[in-house]
């Protein structure tokens, strides 16, 4: 299995086949038995743990901006810079002014003065209210608690976002919204969901998990969905004729593996059979079928 830069994944598979188990194998949570996983260097995942453990006296605001103290630190050090202009050696001036420029053009590059703005779209999109950034965790319900876990990782603008179910406790319009954000989301994730149409609008690769095999399918949804129709279809056919095959060498042999005149004809036969590689006889995964109203 190999996921590239800017692969808008999707993982299916019928139930129980282990796709939630993979993206936790994928984030690191539980140990592979064999074999292993690698990531390139410096690559930051972010998987979607509706269940995390959060501190539940925090407010969201808090909560929220916490992805993004590495933006505020930098801050920090570009103020404390300018403010050492005054006490520093004028020989130093131009040094100290021309690193805490970099530092301001490093936060103009990550849209760090409009962080208000993005946390203000993704609390919207997700269909809560502005006014829950003053609650505290432990006044949410479950749901609310579930959108800003999803919220939190949106933000963190991962290289990679691992996504389980993420349209849990969104009604038809924010699911319409989640689709369009990660549509134009300009890195990669992979996504387990129930929901077809939605599957539909997000992927343009898809990975199959089944029969404890991943096949990939670059395309997007519909395109998997005719692809495996195809493979499905070649599958059956060249099972059938293998079927035959074997039938009527076994007739042959069995019909003729007590005569002298072709008892080594028969005995060439069965060692022939016996070598064959047996094809698969193929299963047709039923498709989801969910429809936004």
């Amino acid at each position: 299995m190999r996921l590239f830069e800017y692969d808008h994944a999707v993982l299916v598979g019928p139930n129980g086949t282990g796709k939630s188990t993979l993206l936790k194998l994928l984030n690191k949570q539980i140990s592979l038995d064999a074999g292993s996983i690698q990531w390139m260097p410096k690559i930051k995942v972010g998987y979607l743990d509706q269940y995390a453990k959060i501190d539940p006296s925090i407010k969201v605001y808090t909560y929220l901006y916490d992805v993004f103290l590495p933006l505020f630190e930098k801050e920090r050090e570009m103020e404390r810079l300018y403010e050492s202009v005054a006490t520093a050696p004028e020989k130093d001036h131009d040094k100290i002014l021309s690193w805490a420029s970099l530092l301001g053009d490093q936060l103009l590059h990550s849209d760090f003065y409009n962080l208000k703005s993005k946390v203000g779209n993704i609390i919207n999109g997700l269909g809560l209210s502005l006014d829950i950034l003053e609650e505290p965790i432990k006044n949410l319900s479950g749901g609310m608690r579930s959108k800003i876990i999803l919220g939190k990782l949106l933000l963190s603008e991962s290289d990679v976002l691992l996504l389980d179910e993420p349209t849990n406790f969104l009604d038809v319009r924010h699911i319409e919204w989640l689709a369009k954000f990660l549509i134009n989301y300009p890195k990669a994730y992979i996504v387990v969901s129930h929901h077809e149409e939605f599957l539909h609008q997000i992927a343009n690769t898809v990975f199959a998990l089944e029969n404890g095999q991943i096949t990939r399918y670059k395309g997007d949804f519909e395109y998997y969905l005719k692809e495996r129709e195809l493979r499905f279809t070649q599958q059956e056919k060249a099972f059938i004729a293998q079927k035959k095959f074997i039938q009527k060498t076994e007739e042959f042999i069995n019909k003729n593996i007590a005569r002298a005149s072709t008892t080594a004809r028969a005995h060439s036969r069965r060692n022939m059979l016996e070598k064959v590689e047996r094809i698969k006889a193929p299963t047709q995964t039923k498709t989801y079928h969910f429809q936004f109203p």
